[in-house]
Formats: structure tokens, C-alpha cells, sequence
């Protein structure tokens, strides 16, 4: 009876272990992908600027070129 008192204390001490490194790796496993989610929104959001930037620079230089036209035609006799 003893000893199968101490087998039993000693198999839920393990189970109580392996419980316990189950919830570490999980905890783990959650900390790395919230971390991944909020890289993966900094690159979307670095994205989005980049094509607004570009956006805004192609159009700077249409309305530029498009009033430079329009005043040299002004100013040569228009």
C-alpha cells in the first residue's frame, strides 16, 4: 500500500509538472503571436503610407508641370 501510495504522489507530481510546462509553451506560444500580429500591422501601416507618399508625389508633379504649361503659354502670348 505504500508503495503504491508513493507511485501515485509521484505520477501527479509529474502530471502536475508536465501541466505546468504545457501552460509555459502555451503562454509562449500566445506572447509570440500577439507579437507577430502587431509587427505584421506596423508593416500594413507602413505600406499604406508608402503608397500615399508615392501617390501624393506623382500627383505633386502632374499639377506642377500641368500650371508651368499653362503659365508659359500665358507669357509667350496666349
Amino acid at each position: 500500500m505504500e508503495q503504491s501510495l508513493s507511485e501515485f504522489e509521484q505520477a501527479f507530481a509529474d502530471q502536475i509538472k508536465a501541466e505546468r510546462q504545457a501552460a509555459v509553451r502555451v503562454h509562449h506560444k500566445v506572447a509570440h503571436r500577439s507579437k507577430q500580429r502587431e509587427l505584421d500591422e506596423i508593416n500594413r501601416r507602413g505600406t499604406v503610407r508608402f503608397i500615399g507618399l508615392v501617390t501624393m508625389l506623382i500627383l505633386t508633379a502632374v499639377i506642377v508641370t500641368m500650371v508651368m504649361f499653362k503659365a508659359l503659354y500665358l507669357i509667350l502670348g496666349g
